[in-house]
């Protein structure tokens, strides 16, 4: 692969900066820098994209075409007020922080952020992941887009009102989700079952929702209003108060949802 003739710092070494990272390092791009509070995992990464690790935030490059953060959203402010680079593009990862929290280091800003779920040991293909971006100004825009447009031919733009709206939806649909995938498998150990029994059962339920409304492709005993059913399963629940309540709460909301769904099957 060629090289870009784009140098940039990460700001960060854990799941989303290792993996965009060698995404941008695999398209050629320059990595000058990868900063971690801890040393070690600025090394690992390092080591893997030909970048400099750093553990100091005042030694990042302020010659970078950018620099993009990559951390907790409680850490930004105190790396950010460590470090000066007024006239350098920064760039967040961030789904829920406003794009202004760069505003403490820089006058150029921006996001670049991938909805996905990120695991640094799981190989991800990015290429149709969507990138949402902003920028504080239109003269940015170009660069953010070029980044993007590296790894991704899935980039949007919008606004920090609709990224949030969006990570709290992701929030619902990926770890929430993922929750209740933990609880199902609790469930199945308790009575020495393999998860693997009910893998076809998610899969089929994911790939419903690739083409259809999930409110459309909704099923079940609360769906169904079934109450004989419904008792069963919080009967069954009666040693684990916390997951019987969850399932009481999801199936009145779902009930609720389709109560005129109930009314149409008496007419």
């Amino acid at each position: 692969m060629a090289k870009q003739n784009l140098n940039i710092v990460l700001v960060g070494a854990g799941n989303v900066a290792t993996h965009l990272g060698r995404a941008w390092h695999k398209a050629g791009v320059n990595i000058l820098q990868v900063y971690s509070r801890n040393h070690t995992p600025a090394s690992t990464l390092a080591r893997k994209i030909n970048a400099t690790p750093l553990s100091n935030p005042a030694e990042i490059d302020a010659s970078a075409d950018a620099v993009i953060f990559s951390l907790r959203d409680n850490s930004y402010l105190n790396v950010l007020e460590k470090v000066d680079l007024h006239d350098t593009l920064l760039l967040h990862t961030s789904g829920s922080l406003d794009m202004g929290i760069l505003s403490a280091a820089s006058n150029r800003i921006g996001v670049i952020y991938p909805l996905q779920t990120f695991n640094k040991h799981k190989i991800l293909d990015l290429s149709q992941t969507p990138f949402l971006l902003e920028a504080g100004s239109d003269a940015d825009m170009p660069m953010i887009e070029k980044l993007a447009a590296l790894i991704t031919g899935n980039i949007v733009h919008i606004s920090s009102e609709q990224r949030a709206t969006l990570h709290v939806s992701a929030v619902f649909s990926c770890n929430f989700v993922n929750y209740l995938y933990t609880i199902a498998e609790d469930l199945l150990k308790e009575k020495n079952l393999d998860l693997d029994l009910i893998r076809p059962l998610i899969l089929e339920t994911a790939q419903k929702v690739m083409t259809e409304s999930p409110s459309e492709v909704q099923t079940g005993p609360a769906k169904r209003n079934d109450t004989k059913i419904i008792t069963k399963h919080l009967e069954s629940l009666y040693n684990n108060p916390e997951y019987r309540e969850l399932y009481k709460n999801l199936t009145e909301k779902i009930i609720h949802r389709n109560k005129e769904s109930f009314k149409n099957d008496k007419l």
